[in-house]
């Protein structure tokens, strides 16, 4: 497991480099054998190398360098939360494999905050095949903006009023960029990022410097980025619906051609049961008692067989990108690629003129002659998956294939289910609506249930009413937020909730077994070092909004520099806190803030089991926590919990097909059951 660490980006200017020994023209990304992992007990064996100069401060993708022509095409990395994860008990030492290829989600705190268990990351390319560690690392982790684009596209023309489409909650909405070059990154250098807890275990200077040529190796490596590259769908018809991403040809593939190929992390389909041990404990009640398995996101970018419970998550960006050829397309597309397993020449011939060891190779053949579950209990081991053009493919043609027919069957019945679903909602709604103005004497109390109801996009009413936190806060920026009094008149939308940003908890377990101490709690944003773009982030109730006093701020110094506190116990001296709010940017019109406003908020943590926010972060039960002098930029909207598509009971949840002649008959341990 990797841990992400905050980095503040600041602006560079990005100058054209001279070509440097070493570097081609064609192929940014490889894919080769790591002398670091080598000799460390960490990972597998291969890792990933720069073919080019990346110049400091570029952004780099798992799918290539981040040029200005790129970055109109795709928006990040492709960025999967995976909510309520519990690693499954293999029966051997060790974390399950799925563990390391999943990054924590906590300094994503708004989207941590749509479960009460708590946010884990699946990102494929960087953040799990290089080497990662705290020093060293010349890919560095930047704080940058996630990306959001769902299947709705532009709602102003009234394509959402009658509902949401059946792929709703069926693929993520998110990219993030998640690494810029720390340095000038040399041709041929591994690259290797940063996490801040050092999860491998290792220092970089330990190692001489590695100028990988893939001559130099013998030809045991693998582009990545020469052949195809992501778009977004949406800049062609070939798939329904928007904001997905596509694999396009970046010049003519020729039938037969290796278009790219991926190390696949073997993965048993229970680990794919959001908060699996809450089912667990429902085994034994009565069928209607207990409720549909809800399965994680991260399933429908797995391959798999109907017939067995070992699933393969690629961990390289592109094959993910390849979309169906839809079996109710018109006009109908055929498939132009495949998936084969990987055919590699070097591990049997050992073409280098040196043998291979385990933690050299890429594909591990045994595991096909291991059954299911001694397969995922392998460390250190997987297979590798091509993918192979079956025709010509022109440059700039979307590259699709076959997801199988058991993936089709499955969103044949999910599209009749849900379309048959969102009538019976609207029914419903007409039902209520009809009833509601037949009781207009209990309109109020009507009112007040609809505040309290969270709804998602299958249930809102009417459908076009859903909006998301994303789109709201990039909507509603700059407004003035409504007090708990006045949303009792103007409710926001019932999906979202206020949330405010502040540092720490103010309060310390001294303060908690103290029993004289004040039930109620205050303390000034002014004494909390809370950034406007990361620190703790918690559900709040805003009580009060009022205009800024001009110099206000200067109340909360402290006169002294010895330990004594002012009235809201800061310690803070006028100069730090000029520091503190210069960290935020050229914010000083208004006291370290650009808004004119103030609010006073309550601050509620509903999700007190939540791993994914910091133990900082939490507030005692005990204490109320009113938090005062609040400005605008540290309030945010986001999603209630599990009220985002990705909770939706129906979303489509099913794993790619694998081709029957890629799934030996050991794996099929569901067919024997």
């Amino acid at each position: 497991m990797r841990i992400s660490v905050i980095a503040i980006p600041v602006a560079l200017t990005l100058v054209p480099a001279a070509p440097a020994v070493g570097q081609t023209e064609s192929c940014g990304i490889w894919l080769a054998p790591s002398p670091i992992k080598e000799q460390e007990d960490h990972g597998w064996g291969h890792s990933m190398f720069t073919g080019k100069l990346i110049p400091k401060g570029t952004f780099v993708s798992g799918s290539g360098i981040m040029d200005e022509t790129k970055r109109e095409k795709v928006t990040g990395d492709l960025f999967v939360p995976v909510y309520d994860w519990e690693a499954l008990d293999m029966g051997v030492e060790g974390d399950p494999p799925l563990f390391q290829e999943l990054w924590n989600g906590d300094i994503y705190d708004d989207l941590a905050l749509e479960s009460y268990e708590g946010m884990r990351v699946f990102m494929p390319g960087l953040s799990n095949i290089p080497p990662c560690t705290s020093s060293g690392f010349n890919l560095e982790q930047v704080r940058g903006q996630i990306t959001y684009r769902d299947w709705r596209g532009d709602t102003s023309n009234g394509a959402y009023r009658d509902g949401p489409s059946p792929q709703a909650g069926s693929f993520s909405y998110l990219s993030h960029t998640l690494f810029r070059a720390a340095r000038d990154i040399q041709p041929g250098e591994e690259l290797i990022v940063e996490c801040s807890d050092n999860s491998d275990q290792f220092d970089p200077e330990d190692y001489p410097p590695v100028h990988f040529q893939p001559r130099e190796a013998g030809g045991y490596a693998i582009c990545l980025d020469d052949k195809a590259e992501e778009r977004m769908v949406d800049h062609t018809p070939n798939v329904a619906g928007s904001g997905q991403r596509g694999l396009f040809a970046k010049r003519k593939l020729n039938d037969g051609e290796i278009i790219t190929s991926t190390p696949m992390t073997p993965v048993h389909r229970e680990e794919m049961t959001m908060d699996r041990e809450k089912y667990e404990e429902w085994e034994d009640q009565t069928e209607e008692e207990t409720p549909t398995k809800r399965q994680q996101l991260l399933l429908n970018y797995m391959f798999g067989h109907p017939d067995s419970s070992l699933l393969w998550l690629p961990q390289a960006p592109l094959i993910l990108a390849a979309n169906h050829a839809a079996y109710n397309q018109k006009p109908s597309v055929e498939p132009n690629a495949k998936v084969r397993w990987h055919s590699d020449k070097y591990t049997e011939a050992q073409a280098a003129g040196k043998p291979l060891s385990r933690r050299q190779q890429f594909h591990h053949a045994e595991l096909l002659e291991m059954d299911s579950l001694e397969v995922v209990q392998m460390q250190g081991m997987g297979l590798m998956i091509d993918l192979v053009a079956t025709r010509a493919i022109d440059e700039g043609e979307e590259i699709l294939i076959d997801y199988g027919q058991a993936w089709d069957d499955a969103m044949k019945k999910h599209t009749i289910r849900w379309n048959s679903t969102v009538e019976t909602i609207r029914i419903g709604h007409e039902r209520d609506d009809a009833m509601r103005k037949r009781q207009r004497k209990l309109e109020s109390k009507v009112r007040e249930l609809k505040q309290r109801r969270t709804e998602n996009s299958m249930t809102a009413s009417p459908p076009s009413s859903y909006v998301t936190a994303a789109e709201y806060n990039e909507q509603h920026q700059n407004d003035d937020i409504r007090t708990v009094t006045e949303q009792r008149r103007n409710p926001y939308p019932p999906n979202l909730e206020t949330a405010c940003r502040f540092e720490e908890d103010w309060m310390d377990e001294e303060d908690s077994e103290d029993g004289d101490a004040d039930a109620v709690t205050y303390e000034s944003w002014y004494n909390q070092d809370a950034r406007l773009d990361y620190g703790c982030l918690l559900p709040c109730v805003i009580m009060e909004r009022r205009d800024f006093v001009p110099g206000e701020e200067n109340k909360h110094d402290s006169d002294d520099s010895d330990d004594s506190d002012d009235e809201n116990g800061s310690h803070e001296s006028h100069e730090s806190q000029k520091s503190r709010t210069g960290s935020v940017g050229a914010m000083e019109s208004y006291g370290g803030s650009a808004s004119p406003k103030r609010y006073t908020a309550k601050l509620i943590d509903t999700h007190e089991a939540n791993t994914s926010i910091g133990f900082q972060c939490h507030i005692y039960k005990r204490f109320e926590y009113i938090y005062m002098d609040i400005p605008r930029e540290s309030i945010v909207f986001v999603n209630k919990p599990h009220s985002s598509d990705t909770w939706i009971d129906l979303a489509f949840r099913q794993p790619i097909g694998l081709p029957e002649d890629m799934v030996p008959n050991n794996w099929r341990d569901l067919n024997r059951r």
